[in-house]
Order: structure tokens, then sequence, then C-alpha cells
């Protein structure tokens, strides 16, 4: 099954249990199931790989990803491509990015050592390195 239309999947899913052709645990599972399948980016990914702590550039990143894991299942002809997937990873991964910036948060995260504290650049005269008065050469 191939889906380019922008939530044609969620729409189907909604009509369906609005007309009894099925009941909640398939669409429920289908469209929650999509939005947490990758929300453990949202967590590892910053972690790894510093600049993707910037909320653009972690979305940019999760766009092209997803985009080329739906671009693959079509080439591949195994599981179905749809544009609905790569929306609902997304929403979920950009979901617990937004959480994990939350000031409380940020702070619990840093208490647990689960964060790293950010790291202030430093002028050239801090970086070189310099002889106690006292000492002789």
């Amino acid at each position: 099954m191939t889906n380019f239309n922008p939530l044609e999947t969620v729409r189907l899913y909604i009509n369906a249990i609005k007309y009894n052709y099925i009941g909640m645990e398939i669409p429920l599972s289908n469209l929650v199931g999509n939005a947490m399948l990758f929300m453990p980016m949202a967590v590892f990914l910053p972690c790894l790989f510093r600049p993707l702590q910037k909320l653009w550039l972690f979305a940019l990143t999760m766009f092209l990803l997803l985009v080329a894991v739906e671009a693959l299942q079509l080439l591949l002809a195994c599981g179905s491509c749809d544009v609905d997937d790569v929306l609902l990873n997304l929403a979920g991964t950009l979901i617990v990015f937004g959480i994990l910036k939350l000031p409380f948060l940020q702070r619990l995260l840093k208490q647990l050592y689960l964060l790293p504290e950010p790291t202030q650049p430093q002028s050239a005269e801090a970086t070189e390195e310099k002889t106690p008065p006292n000492a002789t050469a």
C-alpha cells in the first residue's frame, strides 16, 4: 500500500470508526504506534550529536531520516510507504524533544547526570598554558 496524501490514513481510520467498520484497537495501535516508534531518537540523537540539540536541525534531520525510511520501503517493496507515517513519527519525536526542553526536566536530568552541562566557550587567554609567577625555567 502506498499513500502520498497527507492525513489520508488518519481520515480513513476516523471514518471506519465512525461507521463501525472496525473497532478502536487497530487505528489506535497504528496511530499511537507510529507516533511512538521514533521517540527514542529525540533522546539519543541530541545526546550523541551536540548540533542536534537545536530544534530546527533536529527536525530537519528526523524528517530526512523518516523520508529515507519510507523511500526504502517503496523501493524495496517491503512494508507500506505512507506519508502519514512520516508525519506521525515526526510529531512523536518533536513532542518528546519539546518535553525534554522543559526547564524543570532539564534541571532534573542534569542533577541525575543524564544531561551534560553546557560548555562555555573559553577565551584565548584561558586556553593558553600559563606558568605560575614563582616558577623557574
